[in-house]
């Protein structure tokens, strides 16, 4: 009964640490596809644009990918007006 419990923690532990590596890797991803984009569009970014884009969560950085596709300025990606979908 005990090793069966413990065997179901540790199923449990091992799947979440999956699931959250993989929302980890997904919001590098973003990131990477999101800077790079930024670069190319606007030229290198200031060490706070690196920071920001580094610290938000994989909705924001989806928001702001899509904002950097058609955005006149970089000030206009990260725009607080429109909050990102959830």
């Amino acid at each position: 009964m005990l090793a069966e419990r413990i065997e179901s923690w540790f199923d449990e532990a091992t799947r979440k640490g999956m699931q959250h590596g993989m929302l980890q890797g997904q919001r590098q991803g973003e990131a990477a596809a999101l800077t790079r984009v930024l670069r190319r569009r606007f030229g290198e970014l200031s060490a706070t644009d690196q920071a920001r884009i580094a610290q938000a969560e994989l909705a924001e950085l989806e928001c702001w990918l899509d904002r950097a596709l058609d955005a006149s300025t970089l000030a206009a990606v990260f725009a607080a007006d429109d909050q990102p979908a959830a």
